[in-house]
């Protein structure tokens, strides 16, 4: 699968909102849950993944 420049920069883009959400999401959510690990542990593969998603899944049409 060969990616076109633009699509790999909305990639890093994306990677980067998605780890820098997931981050400070993490730690606002470990906060305020009075350290408890159980109940935030897979809140960042979610935000990363939904960062990921809003940056390169609409854009597609430049093919």
């Amino acid at each position: 699968m060969k990616l076109s420049e633009s699509k790999k920069r909305r990639l890093k883009t994306g990677l980067f909102i998605g780890v820098l959400l997931g981050v400070l999401m993490t730690v606002g959510v470990y906060v305020m849950t009075d350290k408890n690990p159980a109940s935030f542990a897979l809140l960042p593969i979610f935000v990363i993944m939904s960062g990921l998603q809003a940056i390169t899944g609409p854009a597609d049409d430049d093919e």
